[in-house]
């Protein structure tokens, strides 16, 4: 009897329960049109989350199309991908440009408050094929918004720079190093609105000194050089799209760079850094930008 009695308790408490309980909005939501096609709202299979200074949304699309988009917390774009789901458009796939992704692609509004979990943000452009000898596109609009945003936690560093363009932010959207073939390394840095900021070193970073390094004209190591694209707005399958002769324009450059610290970073040494430079026309040998504020993590 007592038994019977706990459960009837229990019972009458979750009937009680559920009927206090208001329906929980909506705490993520988003509308989408392909093509200006219908409009695709708050479908089951949706995430987003922040994670290191990196926001990331997966949203499938009437079982028809995968959007993938990865944004800066500033809201550059990283990576854009529009990918057929079998087996309706298993064919399909599209991309943001690999240089210069905002003359096709816009973010607007947007604003994320890390503090309170809140990102909202819309977004308008065309993605292209990537594929070799494909010449398609796709057109897709829509905002998100999300007032609940997992907010991951955070282990490790990742390599980054920010600066000022003549008093503008960078907007960086893309960074890798690499060992060139005549045994310098280079750290590439690139930003959506079609700028490459690249550090040249005799040898990684974190084996040099914590100093400062000047460099000028003529200098060809320990220098930062700035570069402007000049090519054509395309996208490929590369994760790191080659830089190509021709396709960047090329200055003359005054400045100098700090190594200010060295951290270790799950079992892998950084290094960070502040630098500023004076970019100038390589003809007429004008100043053309200043790079201020600089800042790095290599």
């Amino acid at each position: 009897m007592k038994n019977i009695s706990i459960i009837c308790i229990l019972f009458i408490g979750t009937i009680s329960g559920c009927e206090d309980k208001a329906p929980e909005p909506y705490v993520n939501k988003y509308e989408i049109s392909i093509n200006n096609g219908s409009v695709i709202r708050n479908q089951a299979l949706f995430s987003i989350n922040e994670n290191c200074g990196l926001i990331f949304t997966n949203i499938w699309l009437n079982e028809e199309y995968v959007l993938d988009m990865d944004l800066s917390d500033a809201g550059s774009i990283r990576k854009i991908l529009l990918i057929g789901a079998w087996p309706k458009k298993e064919n399909e796939s599209y991309r943001s440009a690999d240089f210069i992704p905002s003359t096709t692609f816009l973010i607007k509004n947007f604003k994320f408050d890390k503090a309170n979990r809140d990102l909202s943000f819309e977004f308008e452009g065309q993605l292209t094929d990537p594929r070799p000898n494909k010449d398609k596109s796709i057109s897709i609009k829509g905002k998100i918004e999300d007032k609940n945003l997992i907010i991951a936690k955070c282990n490790g560093l990742l390599q980054k720079v920010t600066a000022s363009i003549n008093g503008g932010a960078y907007r960086e959207n893309m960074t890798y190093s690499l060992s060139e073939a005549n045994g310098q390394t280079a750290c590439y840095s690139f930003s959506e609105n079609g700028y490459s900021l690249t550090l040249f070193t005799p040898q990684e970073p974190k084996d040099m000194e914590l100093k400062t390094y000047s460099f000028g004209k003529n200098s060809t190591t320990n220098l930062i050089t700035f570069e402007k694209y000049i090519g054509s707005v395309r996208s490929t399958q590369y994760v790191s799209p080659p830089k190509i002769d021709g396709e960047w324009e090329k200055f003359d450059y005054v400045g100098g760079f700090t190594l200010t610290e060295k951290v270790n970073s799950n079992g892998r040494v950084f290094t960070k850094g502040i630098f500023s430079l004076d970019v100038f026309d390589k003809n007429s040998n004008a100043l053309v930008y200043s790079i201020t504020n600089g800042q790095f993590v290599f």
